[in-house]
């Protein structure tokens, strides 16, 4: 077991860690509406130099909304979420750039760990060799939440972890020992 000063706070003996499951996500569901809104952008320029002031404008600011949202979301990336097992708590954070903000924790002593929304997924993925020769690999992994709670209330809640019979296995284990 490693040392690790998990969130600035005192030193505790890191168990597991580890991030949710992404899935691939479809392209292109965003690109269509800027691009219809970038329509906007071109008709409202046209209709500002045509009719003048008053609905151009409208529909000129319409069309700069996408861009100054692609600006921000290229400034400001995606956090992210990431799970940690100590030897004393179970602990959500977020990282976005160079900090980390604690989003949930829960003391691990006296807590009980449930999963919940179990599910198998298919990975699958294609290597192509040559022009006329693939294969395919498809494989199944288990996904599921795990939730940390005292008494009847949730305390955190690890969403989307692969393997969630192990890492219950191993918050028992660290659960139990707190017990002793």
């Amino acid at each position: 077991m490693a040392q690790a000063n998990v969130l600035g706070t005192i030193q505790e003996n890191v168990i597991w860690t580890g991030s949710p499951y992404r899935q691939r996500r479809p392209i292109g569901g965003g690109s269509i509406g800027l691009g219809i809104l970038g329509v906007f952008f071109v008709l409202g320029g046209a209709f500002y130099l045509y009719l003048g002031f008053g609905f151009g404008v409208v529909l000129v600011v319409i069309g700069i909304l996408p861009f100054i949202y692609i600006a921000l979301r290229l400034r400001n990336p995606k956090a992210t979420i990431s799970y940690v097992i100590t030897d004393q708590r179970a602990i959500v954070y977020e990282e976005v750039g160079e900090s980390r903000l604690l989003q949930q924790q829960c003391d691990l002593k006296g807590a009980s760990a449930v999963i919940m929304n179990q599910r198998h997924e298919q990975v699958s993925r294609e290597n192509q060799y040559s022009s006329n020769q693939s294969i395919h690999h498809s494989t199944s992994r288990t996904v599921g939440d795990l939730v940390f709670m005292k008494g009847a209330a949730s305390h955190t809640v690890f969403t989307n972890i692969a393997d969630p019979q192990g890492v219950k296995q191993m918050a028992d284990q660290v659960i139990s020992a707190l017990g002793a």
